[in-house]
C-alpha cells in the first residue's frame, strides 16, 4: 500500500443494508476502537464512516475485505463477486446458486439464519459427550445404535444393561488370563 491516499469511492446501495450495517456485522461483539486496531485504521475515521455517512476510501475498504476475508463488492454494496458465486464446473452448485439467487433478500436472510441456527444445533450435539463417537460409528454398530430410537425406554435400559454385564465379564475374564 502506498502513503497517498486514495480517491473515495462512490457507493450505491441496492438493498436495505448499508455499508455502515456490513461494517457493524463485521465489527461484531470487538469495540469500534478494537476493530479500528485490528484493520489498522483511525478510529476516527471508522467512527465517521459509522455515524456521519462519509464516503470510504477505495484503500480502506481493502483493507477491511482484506482482514475479514470478504469480496470488496460484498462490503461496498451486499453483493458477492460474480465469480465467487458461480462454480461453472459444478452443476449442484449451479442449481443452489440460481435458487438462492430467486429468492427475495429478506427470503435470502432467513434462509441464512435458518441454516445457522440448524448448524449450530447439529454442532452443539456433536459437542455433547459421545455425539463424535456416535457419529464415527459404522456398519452394524450404526445399524444397532439407531434401532435403538424405535424401543420404548425400558427396553433399552434392559439392553444397556446387558451390554454393561457383559462387558464386566469380558473384563474379568481378560484380567485372569
Amino acid at each position: 500500500m502506498t502513503s497517498t491516499k486514495s480517491k473515495p469511492l462512490s457507493l450505491q446501495f441496492d438493498g436495505k443494508e448499508s455499508f455502515k450495517d456490513r461494517l457493524r456485522m463485521l465489527i461484531g461483539n470487538r469495540s469500534v476502537r478494537a476493530a479500528a486496531k485490528d484493520w489498522g485504521i483511525p478510529t476516527s475515521t471508522l467512527n465517521n464512516h459509522l455515524s456521519k455517512n462519509t464516503q470510504p476510501l477505495l484503500s480502506m475498504v481493502q483493507i477491511i475485505a482484506h482482514k475479514e476475508s470478504v469480496g470488496i463488492d460484498w462490503l461496498v454494496n451486499g453483493q458477492q463477486a460474480q465469480q465467487d458465486v458461480s462454480l461453472p464446473d459444478d452443476q449442484d452448485l449451479q442449481d443452489l446458486n440460481a435458487i438462492l439467487r430467486s429468492l427475495e433478500p429478506v427470503e435470502r436472510k432467513k434462509l441464512a439464519r435458518l441454516l445457522g441456527r440448524k448448524g449450530a444445533e447439529v454442532l452443539a450435539l456433536l459437542l455433547e459427550q459421545g455425539g463424535l463417537d456416535l457419529l464415527k460409528l459404522s456398519g452394524e454398530q450404526r445399524t444397532a445404535a439407531l434401532s435403538l430410537q424405535e424401543l420404548p425406554a425400558d427396553r433399552v435400559r434392559e439392553i444397556l444393561h446387558a451390554i454393561k454385564q457383559c462387558s464386566t465379564l469380558t473384563k474379568e475374564v481378560n484380567y485372569k488370563y
